[in-house]
């Protein structure tokens, strides 16, 4: 019974029966709603469940060669994520991540552009929760930028998808190309989600807001789902491999010029002290110490990253060293 459900949907039942599971059963349901979603799996290759409504053919459950494979994968990182954000008690960031990847899930069944828009704006919606769940300021203010381009990148499928119904009489996932207008449509709305160059802010705008865990949830499924939809309409596109090369450098650009790859708000405040390229902000001369802690200093110790566990920026306060020594500053 339960395999002949649209893979992923178990898990965004799942994720709305939460609030009713006590919190130690929470993460054990979780993993065993992504294990119910893998059995569907087993289907083999074929076409399961149609719905015909408003004169069109809406094909929710498919399966073939293409699909099996990232299926797979998308089903082992959802167990991952649920495993890593084992320590965490935020149930809306649970609901999301369930009901977030349970929808990437079923994105890879659509059989046609009308059933893939359906589940390509059920990650939009379930995703931004999982920002929002950064639970700061600044987190909600990208949270909403991010639904914002999100969703723009389904108005622009959904475009696509009605242009190609008119044009050609077909709506069925197919191969395209970009000589037609549909076709550009639909590869911008692909790229928006894949996060092709200066098509990226979003994901790097929201993703370092989000928690930790959240962080890792977002980057499983997002850009993953983009890739195998443009896998399934433009494979031999030759633009993309132009596209994916840029995609390579980008990231190496960006990790040599950024010193703190997450900027909560917690480390805002703080100017950054990287060893490799940065002087200590600490002057210490500033600060009155023992002369037996001052002259034994060793500077790279005042460096965040190369600080022992349990110190305090700048050094454990000599106070806490010479607990029993007269506290003198001259």
């Amino acid at each position: 019974m339960i395999s002949n459900f649209i893979p992923g949907l178990i898990m965004i039942i799942t994720s709305f029966l939460l609030p009713t599971i006590p919190q130690y059963f929470r993460k054990p349901a979780m993993l065993l709603s992504v294990g119910l979603s893998a059995l569907s799996l087993f289907n083999g290759y074929g076409t399961f469940l149609e719905w015909d409504i408003l004169g069109l053919n809406l094909i929710l459950y498919q399966s073939d060669s293409l699909t099996l494979p990232f299926a797979i994968i998308f089903h082992i990182a959802a167990i991952l994520v649920i495993i890593f954000s084992w320590h965490s008690k935020n149930l809306m960031e649970h609901m999301a991540t369930l009901a977030y990847a349970g929808s990437a899930i079923g994105a890879l069944h659509a059989g046609d552009f009308f059933s893939l828009f359906i589940w390509w704006e059920a990650t939009a919606l379930t995703s931004v929760f999982i920002v929002f769940a950064g639970n700061t300021n600044a987190a909600k203010d990208a949270a909403m930028r991010y639904l914002i381009i999100q969703v723009s990148s389904g108005v622009l499928l959904l475009i696509g998808a009605c242009l190609m119904l008119y044009q050609t009489g077909n709506h069925n996932l197919a191969v395209l190309d970009l000589k037609t207008n549909f076709g550009i449509f639909i590869f911008i709305a692909f790229g928006i989600k894949a996060a092709f160059p200066l098509l990226n802010g979003w994901l790097q705008d929201s993703y370092p807001e989000s928690s930790v865990t959240g962080t890792v949830a977002l980057s499983a499924f997002t850009t993953k789902l983009a890739v195998y939809a443009l896998a399934r309409g433009f494979p031999g596109t030759e633009l993309l491999i132009y596209i994916g090369a840029a995609m390579t450098v980008f990231p190496i650009f960006f990790a040599e010029v950024e010193n703190d790859l997450r900027k909560g708000d917690t480390l805002r405040e703080k100017k950054s002290a990287v060893k490799i390229n940065e002087a200590c902000q600490v002057n210490v001369d500033k600060y009155p110490m023992q002369k037996k802690v001052k002259n034994g200093l060793n500077s790279k110790h005042l460096v965040e990253e190369s600080a022992a566990k349990g110190w305090v920026r700048g050094g454990l306060p000599s106070r806490e060293i010479y607990k029993n020594q007269k506290y003198d500053c001259n």
